[in-house]
């Protein structure tokens, strides 16, 4: 025979005919044969399975679409072999114009290069497409990527980099866009990855019922557009003024105020309208000057509106405090002031570090105040049986908390306090990993003066954070202070400061063993520098040495300072100063270091890069030009804890 001609008249899709005539060798005729079938057409979104980098002992998944372009009814099966496999359903019927999509898995064992197949059949028909991947343990990705990363800056290029972990699938990891670093190592990325993580609430073993009444009022206000709240509050100002407050306020209920008036009469635990229009009309009033003659730098109308509304549910909170008789007055009194408060705060911080710093510290003010009534009681614990004309836990909190807002209004010194431990202490409340006692949030035990009791500036020269890590076999007691000082050289107060805070430490560490045969709290100072970009830090880290250094031997073996900073580049310093850092592994600090200064217990954290000079001694000491002073210590030695308890020091980074 000799070859055959194929004759088929072409049709897109659908049932085709034609012919096969075959000629028979040496000129003996032909054999003409009729042919029929059925074409078909489908499109498939990538000609080739690439997963790039594929995790060893983990999945990864590739989507393909199949879509049916023709005009005919297609069954499809799909199939491949291991290490691949069809995540989803491998077989299907597309109608004309339908598409299905097909999940496409790989599960490497080991590393390498890998390539397969994924086989489309129809019928007798079938079609290939090639899949490939490289796998990769997590470390050699890790290793690879920075690798490449360093080379690029190393050559005067900005390195960049996608990182993501190694857990779960790639569509459900953390990831983030790595560049413009100097350099990168592995902790570096595992802190930015850390950073991209939903953070998970952690129960408190403080966290309270809430009157239903007063949850309902919350859950209202929380409800109103605090952009909306700050126009009624200017509107009823002004009509104050004018004297035409009543039909103001009758026009403003069908525009929402309604909802406003129903949170204060579930306040009051009234049925009047008259009681919440009065009661408006003495919230109101302190405000007046400010809404009518506004100074710069001003909030916007929302963050009024926000603040204000928090007061109101501090109102709320502060209310269950105090018997029925005084509810009222005290706790719109105590409000009043909080919101006046903050707004002194806001002014002065907006004034001296920026408006935007002055939002950012209403933000965190906001969630801190909230974070308290979540999670701590008004009323006080004692005997079991609440005392309501007494101020509980989270009414002390409340109180210094509302101190610390009043400090920060004093002047530019104060505000950067302020600002810098507001700062730390919306860190140290963040939820995190509830199986580590340092990543999950701190319990607070107050915001406190160089007293101990609530912080209020009239009284108290200083102000301190004292908090609590659990869920250790021996508990620590934090006493805390951010500065978000440029210049932190500047001022004389610093040794006061280590003293208050050392005295401070030392009662709330005792407190912690009131009975024989209990074991006391380990306790820690910790200083942060919240300003990446301040000077001066190395000099006053140098001050706290040499205060240290004269402490009589007693107070010198039981002392651990953490003092943190903040760098530009995004990284966290820190070194812990006096014998005490014995009782904390390296890792330990760490982590404290890196829940003040971030908010999680991992991050890109490293010992003090620039080594401070040696303690000066009597004999040799020279007073200091920068504006610190260091003064002889004014310590009784009976207060520290005793040092025979304490292990011997085994921290790298302490003296």
């Amino acid at each position: 025979m000799v070859a055959p001609n194929v004759w088929v008249e072409e049709v897109e899709s659908g049932e085709f005919r034609g012919s096969l005539q075959v000629g028979i060798a040496e000129g003996q005729g032909s054999v003409s044969v009729p042919l029929v079938g059925v074409a078909h057409k489908i499109e498939i979104s990538h000609a080739v399975l690439d997963f790039g980098i594929a995790f060893v002992n983990y999945n990864e998944y590739f989507r393909l679409l199949v879509k049916n372009q023709g005009a005919t009814v297609i069954p499809i099966t799909v199939s491949t072999a291991a290490p691949f496999s069809i995540a989803s359903e491998s077989s299907f019927t597309l109608t004309s114009g339908q598409s299905k999509e097909v999940l496409v898995r790989i599960h490497p064992t080991a590393t390498g290069s890998i390539s397969g197949t994924v086989r489309f059949t129809s019928s007798s028909a079938s079609f290939e497409m090639t899949a490939r991947a490289r796998a990769m343990t997590y470390e050699e990705y890790a290793e690879a990527m920075l690798g490449i990363f360093n080379s690029l800056t190393n050559i005067g290029y900005y390195g960049m980099a996608f990182a993501w972990d190694s857990a779960g699938t790639r569509s459900s990891r953390r990831a983030v866009l790595l560049a413009g670093f100097q350099n990168l190592d592995q902790s570096q990325v595992e802190h930015w990855l850390t950073m991209t993580e939903s953070w998970e609430s952690a129960p408190d073993p403080e966290q309270q019922e809430v009157d239903p009444r007063l949850q309902e009022a919350m859950d209202l206000l929380n409800s109103i557009d605090p952009l909306v709240l700050g126009g009624w509050l200017q509107e009823l100002a002004n009509a104050m003024t004018d004297n035409r407050f009543d039909e103001v306020y009758s026009n403003l209920l069908s525009q929402g105020l309604a909802n406003l008036e129903r949170v204060l009469l579930l306040i009051l635990n009234s049925q009047s309208q008259q009681d919440a229009r009065d009661f408006l009309v003495v919230l109101i009033t302190p405000l007046q000057p400010f809404l009518n003659q506004p100074q710069p730098p001003l909030p916007s109308p929302q963050q009024i509106g926000k603040m204000w509304a928090l007061s109101l549910e501090i109102l709320a909170y502060m209310a269950s405090t105090y018997p029925p008789w005084e509810a009222a007055e005290k706790a719109s009194e105590f409000a009043s002031k909080f919101f006046d408060n903050w707004l002194q705060a806001y002014k002065t911080i907006g004034m001296y570090i920026g408006i935007d710093e002055a939002n950012r510290f209403t933000d965190k003010l906001e969630y801190i105040a909230k974070h308290i009534m979540r999670h701590y009681s008004a009323l006080p614990k004692a005997l079991g049986v609440p005392i309501p004309y007494q101020c509980g836990p989270g009414c002390q909190l409340m109180q210094g908390l509302s101190g610390l807002a009043q400090y920060g209004g004093i002047g530019p010194r104060q505000a950067k306090l302020t600002y810098g431990s507001v700062d730390i202490l919306h860190n140290v409340i963040q939820p995190g990993n509830s199986n580590d006692p340092f990543d999950r949030p701190w319990t607070l035990i107050g915001i406190v003066g160089s007293t101990g009791a609530p912080f209020d500036p009239s009284v108290h020269e200083n102000f301190f954070l004292v908090e609590r890590i659990t869920g250790l076999e021996r508990n620590i007691t934090v006493v805390a202070r951010g500065d978000h000082c440029s210049v932190c050289t500047s001022y004389g107060e610093i040794i006061n400061w280590i003293r208050d805070a050392l005295y401070v430490l030392n009662q709330q560490v005792a407190a912690t063993a009131p009975l024989p045969g209990l074991i006391q709290d380990r306790g820690i100072v910790i200083y942060v520098f919240t300003n990446p970009y301040a000077i001066g830090t190395d000099q006053a880290l140098q001050a706290i040495e040499s205060y240290v250094n004269q402490l009589p031997e007693a107070v010198k073996a039981s002392t651990a300072i953490l003092i943190v900073r903040r760098m530009p580049n995004g990284t966290v310093q820190y070194k812990c100063i006096g014998k005490g850092c014995g009782m904390y592994t390296p890792e330990e600090l760490k982590k404290m270091a890196c829940k003040q200064a971030t908010g999680r217990s991992a991050c890109a954290a490293e010992p003090w890069s620039q080594p401070s000079q040696s303690p000066t001694t009597p004999e040799n000491q020279e007073q200091p030009t920068d504006g610190i002073m260091i003064e002889e210590p004014d310590w009784d030695e009976t207060e520290p804890i005793d040092p025979d308890v304490l292990p011997e020091p085994r921290c790298p980074v302490c003296n």
